[in-house]
Parts: structure tokens; C-alpha cells; sequence
């Protein structure tokens, strides 16, 4: 029987081989989703939305330093699923830690579990998830001695 880091870690792997898909040279960004069960939902990756030439393709509309033509793995990946199977479910995020925009579209969905990578200097989904009524726990693979990621 696996452990459950063992469990999580073959998770983040798929995270980490889904931000291989990643068409924005700026950031390579892997989302896999998971319902409360532990059966697969979605999946997401950096990169244009339907039927615009992706970055690697036409290169990236920047501003501020930041591709504006790439859709965020997060978001992709929640609108690849089905939003109700993904209610008190697990977010796996290999690469980055979600924007604000990101933050507000993981706890609009109701995820229980966000497991991430990387940590970012504006925690926003600190600031997103402190009401009492929002229950998300995110833990950064760091404090799950989560192996060669």
C-alpha cells in the first residue's frame, strides 16, 4: 500500500509532466486536479486560450514583464473540469504559486487541498482563505519532503 506522500508525490509528478505542455517560454506551469475521492478531474498547463496562436508560435504579448497572452494552468484546468467534482478536491501546482487571479478562482471553486512547488512573495491566497468560512489548506511540497520534483 502506498503512503500518502508517496501517493502525493506521484501526483506532483504528473503536475510537474503536464507543465512540459506549457507553451509560454516565460513560465512552464502544470496543474493536475483531483475530486475528493482521488480520481482525476482536469488537467492544465500555460497557454493561449482556444484558437489563438500560442507564445511558442507567435511569441508573448507582454506587459509589465508578464505574458498577458497565456491562459494560467489553474484556470485552465478549471474550466477543462467539471467544476462540481472539483468542490472539496485537490489541486496539484507544479512551477509557480497561483496570482491573485488564480487565488480567487481556487477558492470560488471550494478545493480542499492545494499542494504547490514554489512559493511566491505575494502569499494572496493567505489573504483570500484567513475568513473562517473559506477552508482551504495549502501546503508547499517543502514540508512534505516531497523527493526530486
Amino acid at each position: 500500500m502506498l503512503e500518502k506522500t508517496d501517493k502525493i508525490n506521484k501526483k506532483m509528478r504528473i503536475a510537474k509532466d503536464i507543465s512540459y505542455l506549457a507553451t509560454c517560454p516565460k513560465a512552464h506551469v502544470g496543474c493536475y486536479i483531483e475530486d475528493k475521492y482521488g480520481k482525476s478531474v482536469s488537467m492544465g498547463y500555460n497557454g493561449a486560450p482556444a484558437g489563438f496562436e500560442h507564445c511558442d508560435v507567435a511569441g508573448c504579448q507582454e506587459i509589465d514583464g508578464h505574458c498577458t497572452n497565456a491562459v494560467h494552468s489553474e484556470i485552465n484546468g478549471i474550466l477543462n473540469g467539471e467544476i462540481e467534482r472539483m468542490r472539496d478536491g485537490t489541486m496539484y501546482l507544479h512551477g509557480a504559486f497561483p496570482c491573485y487571479r488564480c487565488a480567487q478562482a481556487i477558492v470560488t471553486v471550494k478545493f480542499k487541498y492545494l499542494y504547490c512547488t514554489e512559493t511566491f512573495q505575494d502569499i494572496a491566497l493567505n489573504d483570500l482563505t484567513d475568513d473562517q468560512s473559506r477552508s482551504l489548506d495549502i501546503i508547499l511540497s517543502g514540508e512534505l519532503s516531497i523527493n526530486s520534483l
